[in-house]
């Protein structure tokens, strides 16, 4: 049985194999979306344990995706994979929640995982 459901979000369907990969191989159930329109649907459907995402999805960036966060409850957390830099505006969303981070683009993700797990 799956200890954690994780909602794993990028525009890059290489990336977002390779994330569920690594979450599966750690006993996690990954759900993944390339849109923001996609992970609504999902966050209304599902309640994740974590949400890991690019800063970035096709149809806008995550930060718009927060609040939405916010309102499924007290278990998610959300980690923000940033490639580039943080705009001030990113920053400012944030840290308007205290369960939000910022790892960088060239972090692995199985450290992620686990770190979230440990703290879980």
């Amino acid at each position: 049985m799956a200890r954690h459901l994780i909602l794993l979000l990028s525009s890059d369907a290489e990336r977002r194999d390779a994330w569920q990969r690594t979450t599966r191989e750690a006993g996690h159930h990954a759900l993944t979306a390339h849109t923001l329109a996609r992970a609504l649907f999902l966050l209304a459907k599902i309640r994740p344990s974590l949400v890991l995402a690019d800063g970035m999805l096709e149809d806008g960036p995550v930060i718009h995706l927060l609040r939405h966060v916010r309102a499924v409850g007290p278990l998610a957390r959300v980690i923000i994979v940033v490639l580039g830099d943080v705009t001030t505006e990113e920053q400012e969303h944030i840290a308007a929640d205290a369960r939000s981070h910022v790892r960088p683009g060239d972090a692995p993700i199985g450290p992620i995982v686990d770190e979230f797990v440990a703290a879980a």
